[in-house]
């Protein structure tokens, strides 16, 4: 195993340029099924929107939409894709959302940029907080397989962990990364929800290496006696807490 710098991922896409942001992976039909208002979607969180926000790219007309990224520069782009949204400067680790304000959150490529377990747990926590019972929580991302060819070697490199280090056509490091296996991502759900479904098919990656990418699908389940809100004055309209974020 080699030894990596340390890398902080978080400074790393908070400050990185739009164009440096990887957006190779464009969810399918059954996604876009799962988010559409018939079946129940009227508010929509995406977590990791960068400058093209999921309902834009699956042509969705939800009545309330929210989208979340530590990218400055990336949100404005996506203000400018759609005015009558709400954008949020945030990491996925901490959202300024109320608890149960939303129909649904979609996290898309988002883990592959979170290496770190404990903060990939931290990710999906914040989304279970704000989606409400019986919500639903998408998911898209690449699957960790250790036989693909393409990534053997470096996942290799970082001990078979599913961790790998994204370089330049000069083996500059870029960022580190990681694909996941979806029981990690049920483990995460810490039993608050179900997975309803799961689809694979092939995918390419920013660089366009084959590899197969998963959409999975949860339902929030009801929410505990012992759980308590986590408190913050939510927003009539767009469910955000109040002080902080960006409107």
């Amino acid at each position: 195993m080699s030894q990596v710098p340390e890398f902080d991922s978080r400074s790393h896409w908070a400050n990185a340029a739009v164009p440096q942001i990887p957006g190779s992976l464009t969810p399918g039909a059954e996604f876009r099924r799962r988010l559409l208002p018939s079946s129940g979607v009227h508010a929509v969180l995406d977590v990791g929107c960068g400058p093209r926000p999921v309902w834009i790219g699956l042509g969705l007309d939800i009545a309330r939409r929210i989208g979340c990224d530590p990218n400055r520069e990336a949100l404005r782009s996506a203000r400018a894709s759609d005015g009558r949204a709400h954008f949020v400067c945030a990491s996925g680790t901490d959202l300024p959302l109320a608890d149960g304000s939303v129909d649904a959150v979609t996290l898309i490529a988002v883990l592959t940029v979170v290496p770190d377990t404990h903060d990939a747990q931290r990710v999906i926590a914040e989304a279970l907080r704000v989606v409400r019972p019986g919500g639903v929580v998408a998911i898209a991302d690449f699957l960790y397989d250790p036989r693909n060819p393409a990534y053997r070697d470096r996942y290799a490199e970082m001990g078979f962990s599913g961790e790998l280090i994204a370089r330049d056509a000069q083996g500059a490091i870029l960022y580190r990364a990681r694909h996941w296996r979806t029981d990690e991502i049920d483990s995460m759900m810490d039993g608050r929800a179900d997975r309803q479904d799961l689809h694979l098919g092939q995918v390419s990656s920013r660089t366009g290496n084959p590899l197969t990418g998963f959409e999975v699908f949860y339902r929030r389940r009801a929410v505990p006696a012992r759980e308590c809100p986590s408190g913050g004055r939510p927003d009539v309209e767009s469910g955000l807490r109040r002080p902080g974020g960006e409107g």
